[in-house]
């Protein structure tokens, strides 16, 4: 929607991105929990603020209370780390798909591999 291209929280998830490599790095809870929390911290010192929807007064409004933050910012983190994970793996599928592709001799014609039937009588494999 138009809130996950808003300025604030666009810069919120470069600086979660920033940060993936270290919550991967964390094995136990307790230390998973450490970078949630020097995140909190970390954003805070910048200025940014924790804000949510109230349906009943129709508005974002503050959000103070510590357990919600690091649950926000935990769950954020978490969705992240999945976005990244899927973008690299959407590019490793590309990247092999590419691999079925191949020039064949002088006709330059894109031919699946294993594919016999271009017109230069290449027998399926790259005149490189």
């Amino acid at each position: 929607g138009l809130m996950f291209h808003h300025p604030p929280n666009k810069a919120f998830r470069s600086y979660l991105r920033d940060r993936e490599e270290k919550r991967e790095q964390a094995r136990k809870n307790t230390e998973k929990q450490r970078v949630v929390i020097e995140i909190v911290k970390e954003v805070q010192a910048k200025g940014f603020r924790y804000v949510k929807w109230d349906g009943t007064e129709g508005y974002y409004v503050p959000v103070t209370d510590p357990d919600e933050i690091r649950t926000f910012v935990a769950t954020s983190l978490r969705d992240q780390m999945k976005r990244s994970k899927a973008q690299k793996n959407l590019m490793v599928q590309k990247s092999a798909n590419r691999e079925d592709y191949f020039l064949s001799g002088p006709s330059e014609k894109k031919l699946k591999r294993g594919d016999s039937s271009d017109k230069s009588g290449s027998s399926g494999t790259a005149g490189m």
